[in-house]
């Protein structure tokens, strides 16, 4: 394809054509390493713009919650391109990652996940220059305040039970359908 025609495809830098728009309450399924069914390999970089409504603190997350899922490594900007919070792993039980922070509403900020890697931090979300290869799979991102927050680990929006035991060091999810239980989904750490 030509380069037009890739860049059309890809959500690798702000200006791209698929950059999608989202919100506090978004929940996306990604995948790092392809855009759209094109494949984009392991320097995938999933952009999305995001301008808030309200003034709020708010949680980003880009969750990984399955066996072969990305390790994901979530970062924020301003408009400009210029990093406002980074994050690789939420905590010591989970490849996803998770980020808080204060947002004023009307103010336009860019996200970017891509794989883990000692380079994922390099990138520059307006060019996509510095992109490094890293961790490749799904992840879920979801924006949410405390007010809005309700635990939804299959995206099938419905309120979900997290259960954790960390002495043994392991998390699962009990998928529910109102308050009957519908499956569970065993959630990985690193």
């Amino acid at each position: 394809l030509p380069l037009s025609q890739i860049t059309a495809l890809s959500n690798n830098t702000s200006t791209s054509g698929t950059v999608e728009n989202v919100s506090v309450g978004s929940i996306i399924f990604g995948n790092i390493g392809d855009d759209n069914g094109f494949f984009v390999g392991a320097s995938d970089i999933d952009i999305y713009r995001f301008t808030p409504t309200t003034t709020a603190r708010v949680t980003i997350r880009a969750s990984a919650n399955e066996a072969f899922n990305a390790d994901t490594f979530l970062r924020v900007f301003n408009a400009n391109g210029t990093e406002i919070a980074f994050n690789d792993d939420e905590n010591a039980l989970t490849r996803g990652s998770g980020i808080q922070i204060d947002v004023t509403a009307g103010t336009q900020y860019l996200i970017g996940v891509n794989g883990a890697s000692p380079q994922a931090r390099n990138y520059n979300p307006l060019t996509g220059a510095g992109a490094a290869n890293g961790s490749q799979g799904d992840y879920v991102l979801s924006i949410f305040t405390s007010s809005n927050h309700q635990p939804d680990f299959n995206g099938d929006g419905e309120t979900d039970i997290l259960l954790t035991n960390p002495s043994q060091g392991w998390n699962t999810a009990w998928l529910m359908n109102g308050t009957n239980y519908v499956g569970f989904s065993n959630l990985f750490g690193s």
